[in-house]
């Protein structure tokens, strides 16, 4: 399992292909991800002033 990493890719690309390079039969990955997002209320929005 590579670490996380945050919008960069090159850390479990590195981690897959070293990886593959130690053991020449593992070939196939499953790369798991995680989104999140933060929204806020527009302006004129009566939850905008509710605290979360």
């Amino acid at each position: 399992m590579s670490d996380a990493a945050d919008n960069d890719g090159s850390p479990q690309q590195t981690w897959a292909l070293d990886h593959t390079g130690r053991n020449p039969g593992h070939r196939g990955f499953k790369l798991i991800t995680e989104t999140y997002w933060r929204v806020e209320p527009g302006r004129g929005n009566p939850y905008r002033e509710v605290e979360a």
